[in-house]
């Protein structure tokens, strides 16, 4: 003989699969990390190099037709200020693809209107906290 679920059994496995796919949505759509702003960084030949894409506490970086740092250099981001002094962002990964985290002061320099620049400097970046090398390649920033 076969035995019958209770009706409340079945109801209460349904309710709770539901609960479980509509708190996944919710945290999706909540928890998106969305791309603030981007730029594309040119050469002085007008080519471009690469790709940034800011969000919110790191920056993406996407190498267009970056070529690798000579032996014993780096490539370095950085973002021009209202003051004139470029604040380092970080070094490019040697691959040119990857990301580069942001502290505090960093995520309140960046918004539009402002221009990333990449100079060539010695390995590790530059030890004095201003560019140490060439600019390579630069670009705005703008909204997305």
């Amino acid at each position: 003989m076969l035995e019958k679920r209770p009706f409340w059994k079945g109801r209460g496995l349904n309710a709770v699969a539901l609960a479980v796919v509509v708190a996944l949505a919710l945290g999706f759509f909540f928890n998106r990390d969305t791309v603030e702003s981007s730029a594309t960084l040119l050469s002085s030949a007008r080519e471009p190099a690469l790709r940034i894409l800011a969000h919110s506490d790191y920056l993406q970086v996407q190498p267009l037709a970056l070529p690798a740092p000579a032996p014993g250099s780096s490539l370095e981001l950085w973002v021009s200020t209202n003051e004139g002094k470029p604040i380092s962002l970080g070094l490019i990964p040697e691959s040119g693809e990857g990301i580069i985290g942001l502290n505090n002061r960093q995520q309140q320099l960046l918004g539009p209107t402002r221009i990333l620049i990449v100079t060539l400097g010695p390995q590790g970046g530059s030890p004095t906290g201003e560019p140490a090398g060439p600019v390579l390649y630069q670009g705005a920033l703008a909204q997305r």
